[in-house]
Parts: structure tokens; C-alpha cells; sequence
């Protein structure tokens, strides 16, 4: 009897029993061809062979892997052999429509060709193939599609599509194969996990080798219709992301949506895949602020506030002001909104319920604040509310230093005497000298004067002693000072200008004539140096006291001492008035020798600048001592006295 494998061998390779399990592969609709020979000289049906005429007892041997299928006929290639391909040009191929459709399982799919062929899909994980035959093989098809389910173990799988003309199987695997479609997949990242973590948004994930970096876009869920197409919601682009991310840039209690995508370079060239999403829920984290800051304008007569602070990522910004500081340690976690006055001290009446801006850098701030009437000191405190918590954040201590006011300058004999109204809450006021054109002194200056309130009051005013730097005029800037945490917090200066000063001395010399008449004479000089101008004075004789004005006795005629002829006059002006060190120089005059002898029997002698009252404040006039001033009527035709300058 003939053996049955050889007989079935002739008739083309048997159909193996059903997988798994399952029924028989059907046999094909159209009829066995008759053999042909094939170039290689070998016999072929060219066709299958009928399942149901295979003798009893010809069983194949099991397939190694899993049989190569014909998707469109169900026919099992497993085994066929192809001839080897000689290398030639080719068209360019048709494109492979390839779609990933699970982890591993792709969709492949391509355009039929005019004339009967069978279709060979290969691939490599490298480049790619540049024949069939050096490619690992997918399935060997007459059909237009395919779907692989071999494992994804790189980041960019290179598919090819060859294609052998013929009628049956076993004509066109003799035949020399043209390249007929080829496409490539970029494989996503594996095993994804993306999950809010508290305050942040975890990924971790996989990416396989030839990933260049994974790229990751972020936008809110209600956004997602056209935020993802924006460039500006790609994140964390300065790291590669190859096995995830840490977002820390999220709002507690929002949704978002996250596109992943892996880069790779394709042909010298960088490309994308096929983005995947994924919706994450943050929760709702309250946190507290804990960069508020202060900044007062004390510039007018209604002082105002600036509040600043960078906004959390959820809940309601409450900014309380209070007289003391609010309890310490809170800042560690929330509290319930009802303890927050029991617990932090904080009242439903501090509360700094005022619009609010934003900044350019996403700040808020609550500008223009008034300043509580009457406070010196204040407190601010971020609290961050939502629902029935409170986050207490930090507190900024807001001190306003209340400036100097009323003040005004006495002259006194070498010493300006400066007084005002101490201010409330004031440690101590410091006095600066300078002009006008220098503006306020700049900070770190030293003071010429700085005085406490004690010291103050018992030397009654803040004496600026010296001339030098005021002599032509100037201005004294005062400014109080308030010590807070340790550091010293300024008022605005106030000023009180101070007028030019011509500082004028003189002397009074008694004398007796040789014919026994008494007289007087008189020089006037200048304290610091020559004054180029001409300023007349008068001499005024009271009996009784000291003259306290010009219009305070009689006034005594005068006449310059170097001339015996010259007139008198009440008034006397020298044409400049020299230094004092220079005062022997000085012009000198003679009392009419008339009025002193029908006038003057005792009393008192005194000089006056005689000019009107309003500019009486730009000169001082120095008295010599008593004794020059004085005339004893029983000595003075005997006595020669001389004034001297004092101080």
C-alpha cells in the first residue's frame, strides 16, 4: 500500500489539525489548480488540499511558533519558503497604514495590487529592512490587512509589505518580490501610572530603547477642546521625562488632562507618537500663604497701605488686621473656621474685606489702604478659607512712625533752639542740617542731633549748636524714630528752613577828654568775616535800666571820631563792616559831646540795628559785657571802659 504522507505530499502541505481546540481550518471556495512546475523545477498544486479527502493518520508535526495564517482565506503558510531575493531598484512603495490599537497589538493595512499576489510582512526594531529576507516575518497574506500581536520591544518598529505575483502560494514564492507598502510605528510609553500625590501630579511609565525624551502637555479638563493644540501647555520641557514626571504646577481641586507623546528621530528626522491622555483629579489641598508683605506711603496727610502676596493654589485669601500679633503656630496645619478668633485671635472685624489686583507676575495685591487713625503699630495676616477650614499663614508687622509737627527755631546767642510736638510712640527724633538743594539726607546718614523725649523736655528743645553750616541759610530736617524687631522705622522728615544770619558785634569805650568831659565812643564789626554792605545803627541811652529797643530811651547823636568838624547824626552807618579779629581797623564814632554832657549822668548804653522789624530776623547783634554798658555817673569823668565781645 502507498504511504500516505507521500501521497499527500504530492498534493501540496497538509492542513494540521484545529488549534486550541477549535474546528478545522475550512477549505479554500475555488477548485485545486493542476500541478505546474514551478522554475526551480519542483511540483505544486498550486492550491489546498481538501480537509475532508486527507487520509486518516497524516498528522504534521507541531509548529514551533504560531502558524503564519492567510487573514483572508484562513490558510495556514506555516513552513512555505520563499526564493531568495537578488537585490534590485524599486518604486517607491506604497504607504503601510499602520495604528496601534493595545500595548502590543497593531493594525496594519495596505492598498491591493491589480494582478493576484500574496503579500509578505516583515519587520525589524532597528532600520529599515532592506530586503525580505533579512527582516523577521509577520504572516504571509493575499488579503489587504493584518493585525500583529508580536511583542513592541523598541521605540520605533520599521514595517515592510513585499509583495509575490501569482495565482496560488506556490507560484509566487518562486517569484522575485517587489517592495509594495511599508510604514513604522513609534511606540508610546508602557505601563503608564499617572496619579495626583497631595499637592503634585506623579507619572511613571516606561520608555522603550531609541526614546529620546517623552513630551508632556497639561491642560484643564474644560480646556481640552483646544488647549492641547496650544504649544504654551507643553510642560517640563527641559527634562526627557523617560520615566515620568513630578508636576508641581497644579491647582488643588482641578481636572486635568495629560497628552503623552515619545520622541524619536525617524530618517534623520524628529518624530512624535501617537498621543495618549490621561484624566487626573487633583484633590482639594488647602495651604497656607506665607509671603504677604507690607509697604506703607506716608507721603501726605492720609497715610496708606500696599499688601502683596503670591496666591495659593486653592481657596479663599483673607487679610486680617489686628493691634497685637496673631498666636504663634498655627502655620502647620488648618484649623476650623469657627476657632480661628478663639485659636489665632483673629476677629470677623479685622477682616480686610477690599477689592483686589493682579500683577504681571501673578501676584495679588490690595493697594491703597488707609492706615488706621491713631495706630502706630498694626498687624497682617494671611488666612487661606475654604468650606469650614482656615490656614493661618504668616504675619507682616506694619509699624507707622508719626512724623514730627509745629515745629519752629529760636535764635539764641551761639545755639539754635528747635522745638515742636513730641509724637506719640516716638523713641527718638534725629536733626539733620543742610541746604535745600540737597534734598532729605540719604539713608545711613549721621545725625548732627538725635535726642530722646526725656532729654528733650528737660533741656527744653532740641538744641543745634554752631553756626557754620546755617550761617547763609539752610534747612533742618527731623525725623522720628520708632525701634520694632530690632530694627529702627522711619517717619517722613519734616523741615524748618532756617533764614541767613549776620551775626554783628560791637564795643563801647567811656573816655574823658583832657578838659575832664566824659564821651563815648562806638565801633560795630562783623563775627565771621568782612560784610560788604552798609547797615546803620543807632545809640540809645536809658537812665534807668537797659534799653530793651531803639524806641527805648533817647538816641544819642553821633559823629565819626576822625574828624573834629563832622556832624552828628542819630544814625551811624559804616560803609563795611570788618572780622572781629580785625576790629581795631573798624571806623569808630564819638557821642555829640552836646548830648552826653546835657544827657548822659549815669544810666545805661546800648546799640541797635536800625532796620524794620521784618528784617530784624536775618541779624543778631551782640551785646559787649554790662560793664562796657553801663555809665556810673560819680566816676565817669575818671573811667575808660571798654566793651569787649562775648563769646
Amino acid at each position: 500500500m502507498k504511504n500516505q504522507n507521500d501521497e499527500t505530499n504530492q498534493n501540496g502541505p497538509m492542513i494540521p489539525p484545529p488549534l486550541d481546540g477549535g474546528a478545522a481550518i475550512p477549505p479554500p471556495l475555488s477548485s485545486p489548480k493542476q500541478p505546474s512546475t514551478g522554475a526551480d523545477g519542483t511540483t505544486s498544486t498550486g492550491g489546498q488540499v481538501d480537509a475532508n479527502t486527507a487520509e486518516p493518520g497524516s498528522i504534521p508535526e507541531a509548529p514551533k511558533r504560531p502558524p503564519i495564517m492567510d487573514t483572508k482565506t484562513q490558510q495556514n503558510y506555516e513552513g512555505i519558503s520563499f526564493v531568495a531575493y537578488r537585490y534590485a531598484d524599486q518604486d517607491k512603495p506604497d504607504e503601510l497604514r499602520v495604528n496601534p490599537i493595545v500595548e502590543d497589538e497593531v493594525s496594519l493595512a495596505w492598498s491591493l495590487a491589480d494582478e493576484p499576489s500574496f503579500y509578505r510582512l516583515v519587520f525589524s526594531d532597528r532600520e529599515w529592512p532592506f530586503s525580505p529576507d533579512s527582516a523577521e516575518e509577520l504572516a504571509v497574506t493575499s488579503a489587504d490587512s493584518f493585525i500583529s500581536r508580536h511583542p513592541l520591544s523598541a521605540a520605533v518598529r520599521y514595517y515592510q509589505v513585499w509583495r509575490y505575483p501569482g495565482d496560488d502560494i506556490y507560484e509566487a514564492r518562486l517569484q522575485q518580490p517587489r517592495l509594495h507598502a511599508q510604514g513604522h510605528l513609534i511606540v508610546g510609553v508602557r505601563g503608564a501610572q499617572i496619579a495626583p500625590d497631595g499637592a503634585q501630579v506623579i507619572a511613571r511609565w516606561n520608555a522603550l530603547p531609541g526614546t529620546n525624551r517623552i513630551n508632556v502637555s497639561r491642560v484643564l479638563r474644560k480646556d481640552i477642546a483646544t488647549g492641547l493644540k496650544d504649544s504654551r501647555s507643553q510642560i517640563l520641557s527641559e527634562f526627557t521625562n523617560l520615566t515620568g514626571f513630578v508636576d508641581s504646577g497644579v491647582e488643588s481641586g482641578q481636572r486635568y488632562v495629560y497628552q503623552v507623546r515619545t520622541e524619536v528621530d525617524v530618517d534623520s528626522m524628529t518624530q512624535l507618537s501617537v498621543p495618549e491622555t490621561f484624566e487626573v483629579d487633583v484633590p482639594f489641598a488647602l495651604e497656607p500663604v506665607l509671603d504677604l508683605s507690607f509697604a506703607l506711603h506716608d507721603g501726605t496727610g492720609h497715610p496708606t497701605f500696599d499688601l502683596e502676596w503670591t496666591p495659593p493654589r486653592g481657596g479663599e485669601v483673607r487679610i486680617y488686621r489686628s493691634d497685637t500679633a496673631p498666636v504663634a503656630g498655627l502655620r502647620k496645619s488648618a484649623i476650623p473656621l469657627r476657632a480661628l478668633e478663639h485659636d489665632a485671635l483673629l476677629k470677623d472685624e479685622d477682616w480686610i474685606n477690599r477689592p483686589v489686583q493682579f500683577g504681571p507676575d501673578g501676584s495679588v495685591m490690595m493697594n491703597g489702604v488707609p492706615w488706621p487713625d491713631g495706630w502706630t503699630r498694626a498687624y497682617f495676616t494671611a488666612v487661606v478659607v475654604h468650606e469650614d477650614e482656615a490656614f493661618v499663614g504668616n504675619t507682616v508687622h506694619g509699624v507707622r512712625v508719626p512724623p514730627v509737627e509745629d515745629a519752629k527755631v529760636t535764635e539764641r546767642v551761639g545755639v539754635k533752639l528747635v522745638h515742636f510736638h513730641w509724637p506719640a510712640g516716638v523713641d527718638v527724633v534725629q536733626a539733620f542740617v543742610g541746604q535745600k538743594s540737597d534734598g532729605p539726607p540719604p539713608e545711613g546718614t549721621t545725625p548732627l542731633v538725635e535726642i530722646d523725649e526725656k532729654t528733650y523736655r528737660d533741656s527744653g528743645g532740641l538744641h543745634i549748636r554752631g553756626d557754620g553750616n546755617l550761617r547763609y541759610g539752610g534747612i533742618v530736617y527731623l525725623i522720628a524714630i520708632s525701634f520694632s524687631e530690632g530694627r529702627r522705622v522711619s517717619s517722613i522728615p519734616q523741615t524748618v528752613d532756617i533764614e541767613p544770619l549776620l551775626i554783628i558785634g560791637y564795643d563801647i569805650s567811656q573816655r574823658t577828654s583832657i578838659r575832664g568831659k566824659g564821651n563815648a565812643q562806638i565801633s560795630v564789626f562783623a563775627h565771621h568775616e568782612d560784610i560788604r554792605q552798609s547797615i546803620p545803627f543807632v545809640l540809645v541811652h536809658n537812665p534807668e535800666r537797659l534799653p530793651l529797643t531803639a524806641q527805648d530811651g533817647t538816641v544819642l547823636p553821633v559823629r565819626p571820631a576822625d574828624s573834629d568838624a563832622g556832624t552828628s547824626s542819630g544814625q551811624f552807618a559804616p560803609p563795611e563792616l570788618v572780622v572781629r579779629g580785625s576790629r581795631d581797623q573798624a571806623p569808630q564814632w564819638l557821642v555829640d559831646q552836646n548830648a552826653w554832657d546835657t544827657t548822659v549822668n549815669g544810666g545805661y548804653l546800648r546799640v541797635f540795628v536800625a532796620v524794620p522789624p521784618s528784617a530784624l530776623k536775618s541779624v543778631a547783634l551782640l551785646d559787649p559785657s554790662m560793664k562796657a554798658l553801663t555809665v556810673d555817673a560819680e566816676s565817669r569823668t575818671k573811667r575808660i571802659i571798654k566793651g569787649f565781645r562775648r563769646g
